[in-house]
């Protein structure tokens, strides 16, 4: 039938007479079949040959397994608390463990009757740098934050605070159950 190729399995048509190819590798390989059969060659054998094998070259690609985007399901976290403590003064807290890397420190304070001052850093145990300051608040009545760290490891806390009451809880970002 002169030079009518039949559409691969993989194309589609549509309403509009013209078809439409479903995936990247099929429209390449599409292009270099018309660039094949549009050739001026007058070997028609060849021509065929070469259009033959590239239709065969798509139908084996539509084959394939291949690693299609989908959708990627939400992945559904929480804050979970890790450790809390409250009290007056100086404190240096014992160890914890974050394993997932996200995890926060929810604080509050407040001086009746005098400027407070509040202090928090987080340090690596063995290392006497502190890893980060998570609070530092002067001369104020009261305060509350919640400060967001984000890396796994074990650590603990130096909470420094005068003429003032306080109160600190970690929580991590963990992969809901």
């Amino acid at each position: 039938m002169g030079n009518f190729i039949e559409a691969p399995k993989n194309f589609h048509h549509n309403n509009q007479n013209s078809f439409i190819m479903k995936n990247s590798t099929t429209k390449g390989l599409m292009i270099i079949l018309i660039i094949i059969s549009s050739c001026n060659t007058n070997n028609n054998n060849t021509k065929e040959q070469l259009i033959d094998s590239t239709i065969q070259s798509v139908n084996q690609t539509e084959n394939t397994p291949t690693q299609e985007t989908q959708p990627q399901e939400e992945v559904k976290k929480e804050w979970v608390k890790v450790k809390s403590w409250k009290g007056v003064g100086l404190k240096k807290t014992e160890t914890f463990k974050i394993e997932e890397g996200n995890w926060r420190v929810i604080w509050n304070f407040s001086a009746p009757g005098a400027m407070g001052m509040f202090i928090i850093a987080s340090y690596r145990p063995g290392i006497e740098e502190p890893e980060d300051y998570l609070a530092n608040v002067a001369n104020e009545l009261k305060g509350s934050d919640t400060s967001y760290v984000h890396t796994s490891g074990e650590f603990y806390l130096e909470i420094n605070a005068v003429n003032c009451k306080w109160n600190v809880s970690i929580e991590e970002e963990k992969q809901k159950k």
